[in-house]
């Protein structure tokens, strides 16, 4: 919590100073008002002296006019409110000083209602001055206090019970004016402070938030940058376990075998959770907004999680015909696809069903299914990362509870809104709102024959990657799928190889990450220059920022990130042979 601000505070200082002198115009037309009014009464018997004397009380209203204009133009006004108001209240001593100057020397004798109307005229100005002063009472005291003495000492030298009376009065009034303003000039005083004291406290909440998302955006920012490096092992990793997929071993290992193989599917699995935050926290992801055909989208979501809810005695049903949609294929689907994932995984029996409903120029996609639903209390929490619902154990196979929070970020970067209903033991149903689609802008799937694993048999893949157990990796899972591997950590040296062999590159596969600060785009650069523009080309990097992806599509490379599965690989190669003429090979 911020500390209080001092009572002595500059700032409340020249709040108060600025609120004094505001008043000045004002107060400087009400005092020319009485002194008319003083010299109107007095005139007949004071003669040219009390004209002299409105000629004077006249020009310290000028120079007490200056005092305000001093300080609205003064560059640094609170370092030097002090000065300010006590130069304020010095004017004020000599103003009081000369408007109470009448009753001692203009006094008409034996006129008792001029009298009295003079020294009315004083006492009410007196008093308005508390109002006018407020915020500084010390130039109450130097104006109030010489006009009222004055006026007391003439009510003392005037003769009758009426001038007693009034010789009290002015004696009293000024400590009873002083009180006035300094209550008035306290709490005024209080309320800046509390205003002062609620600003740095908002100021200070502020820059808490502002170092929180700082501090989160830095750790973001650190995982999506450094995901290479984070990566690599665990793509060593799961090219080594690939290529031992199908290699023949003992029955009694075979259990052994597939725990490893689970355990790395499941590493994969948590470190894409991860890192998929990470990058939506960076802004590293980026929509990519087409019509889509709705109806595609789910065929994919059941080919992918058909065979799941299966495995689990489980029923994953798709709502047949709905409308075209407006919205990123790729981070929408991987929407619909964590919502069913998370369905399915809390799902014990029965089943979950996809479907949809038009409702205006939106389409609401639906997730239903019959698990153990969610508590209202909890609705907010389990799109908080790390946050899982009935998973005490924190079973790892259960994911790292990053889907959800991978959902909500997904959700509001494409501007759809995400709601939920459910009810503890009777389901629960997700809807993400995506505008309505034209049918005539959805663009018909390309048709792709990745034809067979026999389709790679002797083909000459050109790798380029510095790590060395990723490239042996690499190596070890091409040979298996009896590729024709040449493999080097930099351009010239796989150029020198190809040459030495005299081989010429099926497809090049090129980390985006080199040594000597060189990347896998001029890698690939250097070999189409030597064997054509349109050699096949992917490039594989941990890196996922936007510019990286743009700049593989503008050079008409296929982008995949680490780390790569070994169908990932393989049916990207099967794509670029099943492309690839032999034209295009020269």
């Amino acid at each position: 919590m911020s500390a209080p601000v001092a009572t002595n505070d500059p700032r409340v200082l020249h709040d108060l100073v600025r609120m004094l002198l505001s008043r000045t115009p004002a107060v400087i037309a009400a005092n020319l008002l009485a002194g008319v009014l003083v010299t109107a009464a007095l005139h007949a018997t004071a003669g040219p002296g009390i004209l002299l004397w409105l000629s004077v009380f006249t020009l310290l209203q000028v120079g007490r006019y200056q005092v305000w204009r001093g300080f609205a133009a003064d560059p640094d006004p609170v370092a030097r409110a002090g000065n300010w108001a006590r130069r304020h209240a010095a004017w004020l001593f000599v103003i009081g000083t000369v408007y109470g100057l009448p009753t001692l020397l203009f006094f008409p004798p034996d006129d008792i209602a001029r009298e009295l109307f003079c020294l009315a005229v004083i006492a009410v100005t007196a008093m308005g001055a508390v109002a006018t002063t407020v915020g500084y009472t010390p130039s109450l005291v130097c104006f109030a206090v010489p006009a009222l003495l004055q006026a007391a000492i003439r009510s003392w030298l005037e003769d009758g019970v009426v001038f007693d009376v009034l010789t009290v009065v002015f004696l009293a009034l000024p400590a009873l004016l002083v009180y006035f303003s300094r209550t008035q000039t306290r709490a005024i005083r209080e309320a800046l402070q509390v205003r002062y004291e609620n600003a740095a406290l908002v100021t200070e909440l502020r820059e808490q938030k502002l170092a929180a998302e700082r501090a989160n955006l830095a750790k973001s920012r650190f995982f999506a940058a450094a995901s290479h490096d984070l990566r690599q092992p665990l793509q060593a990793l799961g090219l080594f376990t690939a290529s031992l997929r199908d290699a023949e071993r003992r029955p009694e290992d075979s259990r052994k075998f597939e725990q490893i193989l689970s355990s790395v599917d499941a590493l994969e699995s948590l470190f894409d959770e991860l890192l998929d935050v990470s990058r939506l926290d960076a802004g590293y992801v980026q929509p990519n907004i087409l019509h889509l055909d709705t109806a595609r989208l789910f065929a994919r979501l059941e080919s992918a999680y058909g065979p799941v809810a299966a495995k689990n005695g489980l029923e994953l049903r798709f709502r047949g015909h709905p409308p075209p949609i407006h919205s990123d294929p790729i981070l929408l689907e991987r929407v619909l696809g964590n919502l069913i994932s998370n369905a399915l995984r809390y799902t014990l029996k029965g089943g979950v069903l996809v479907g949809w409903r038009h409702r205006g120029n939106k389409v609401l996609l639906e997730v239903w299914d019959t698990g153990i639903g969610i508590p209202r209390s909890e609705f907010r929490q389990i799109f908080d990362e790390f946050y899982q619902l009935g998973n005490p154990e924190r079973d790892r196979r259960h994911g790292l509870g990053l889907g959800l929070a991978t959902v909500k970020r997904v959700a509001a970067l494409l501007e759809c809104p995400l709601t939920l209903n459910s009810e503890p033991g009777r389901g629960s149903v997700f809807r993400i709102a995506v505008p309505l689609g034209d049918a005539a802008q959805v663009s018909a799937p390309a048709p792709v024959n990745f034809g067979n694993i026999d389709a790679l048999t002797g083909k000459v893949i050109a790798v380029i990657e510095d790590d060395g157990v990723v490239r042996e990796g690499l190596v070890t899972l091409l040979e298996q799928w009896r590729c024709r591997p040449v493999a080097a950590g930099s351009a010239a040296e796989l150029s020198a190889l190809l040459e030495a062999e005299a081989l010429i590159p099926d497809v090049v596969l090129a980390d985006y990450r080199l040594r000597d600060h060189q990347t896998g785009i001029t890698a690939i650069e250097a070999l189409r220059t030597r064997y054509g523009e349109k050699l096949p080309a992917l490039l594989v990097s941990g890196d996922t920022t936007e510019e990286l992806f743009r700049a593989a599509r503008e050079r008409s490379l296929i982008f995949i990130a680490k780390p790569v599965s070994s169908a990932r690989l393989r049916a990207a190669l099967l794509h670029f042979l099943a492309k690839r003429t032999p034209a295009s090979a020269a």
